[in-house]
């Protein structure tokens, strides 16, 4: 069965709305009349049609909201970096690189760049355990960071998002600094993604 157009002889007969129209053939089930034209529809092109169009708004849906994310990722990250996450990033860089000096500070100096890029650039990104278990030198050196300055760190991103939450307006950059809190209390573990 195709989908015919057929048009009527009696100019005369438009209508302002669609209106269906006597069964003329039993081969095109379904037929209607708009402003003096007669359209034929196949029932399996109907149902052909209406699954492309639920396939492809799927599709249209899901891209565009990868697109809104990558751009909405990209501006957050834009304006981070203007007001201040530059320099945030920085200060973490400079720590770890004095972290790696020494031989005994080089595990905390690459958890200080883990942290340096995820203050760098926050949004698009979480912060996840580890899979598995934690072993005895992750919890080890967890209880060391929080002891030598993990906690002031955690802290100091706890009451910057807290700041941040209070308006309307920060409330992105507040939950990046939550983000930012987990990872400075404990490093040892814990993956950005």
């Amino acid at each position: 069965m195709r989908l015919g157009v057929r048009y009527l002889a009696d100019s005369n007969r438009r209508t302002r709305f669609c209106r269906p129209l006597p069964s003329h053939s039993a081969k095109v089930p379904w037929f209607c009349e708009c402003k003096g034209r007669v359209f034929f529809l196949n029932e399996q092109i109907i149902y052909k049609f209406f699954w492309f169009i639920l396939f492809c708004g799927g599709f249209f849906r899901t891209f565009v909201r990868f697109l809104i994310q990558i751009y909405m990722s990209f501006l957050g990250n834009l304006i981070w970096i203007i007001f201040g996450g530059l320099f945030l990033s920085l200060g973490y860089l400079i720590l770890g690189l004095l972290y790696c000096c020494t031989i005994v500070g080089i595990p905390v100096g690459v958890q200080l760049f883990k942290l340096a890029g995820l203050a760098l650039h926050p949004f698009g990104r979480d912060v996840e355990p580890r899979g598995g278990s934690l072993g005895a030198g992750s919890i080890v050196l967890n209880i060391l960071w929080i002891i030598f300055g993990g906690l002031e760190m955690a802290l100091a991103h706890l009451s910057l998002g807290l700041v941040f939450c209070i308006t309307i307006v920060g409330i992105p950059f507040g939950i990046q600094h939550f983000k930012l809190a987990l990872l400075a209390l404990l490093p040892f573990g814990n993956t950005v993604r």
